[in-house]
């Protein structure tokens, strides 16, 4: 069995990015997830009322951006 590369060693510099729930307790694969207004699906807990979670997809693309900037604003 082959290992995957890995990339960057993910240091975030940018603040959890919370999105509004669309739907909440979603059964997928017999599990249930909150599916959030950006299309991801993070897994779901019991408090009953929430009303946003943080979406670690998201916060990875904010990150990348971030560095983007970062990089461009450097060189």
């Amino acid at each position: 069995m082959t290992k995957k590369a890995k990339g960057k060693s993910s240091q975030f510099t940018v603040p959890e990015v919370w999105r509004r729930i669309v739907k909440k307790n979603e059964l997928q694969s017999g599990k249930r997830f909150d599916v959030l207004i950006c299309d991801h699906a993070v897994p779901a807990n019991d408090n009953t009322y929430r009303r946003a979670r943080s979406c670690p997809e998201c916060r990875v693309r904010v990150q990348e951006y971030a560095d983007q900037h970062r990089a461009r604003q450097t060189g």
